[in-house]
């Protein structure tokens, strides 16, 4: 199976200046670092718990049909199309 983000997230759950004031960071040279560490600690966060911390859209490909056991990558999608081609 192969997996495409299409929209990544329009924002992050933590804003800069949140985390700049949970770390006691003062100046705005800080804010590209701390903007890159939110972006990757959600990246790894989702990648270990399996869940999506805000609004994404995936594409998700399987090489044939699903069984009825298969369990799909997303739990709890909002919004789910399927197409498939058929060989013949």
């Amino acid at each position: 199976m192969a997996s495409y983000l299409l929209t990544p997230p329009n924002a992050e759950p933590v804003s800069v200046d949140d985390a700049k004031a949970a770390a006691r960071l003062v100046g705005s040279h800080w804010d590209a670092q701390v903007a890159a560490a939110i972006a990757t600690a959600r990246t790894v966060a989702e990648h270990e718990t399996g869940l999506r911390l805000v609004t994404q859209v995936w594409r998700h490909e399987l090489d044939a049909w699903p069984a009825s056991t298969d369990l799909l990558p997303e739990l709890a999608p909002t919004a789910v199309a399927v197409s498939y081609w058929a060989t013949t």
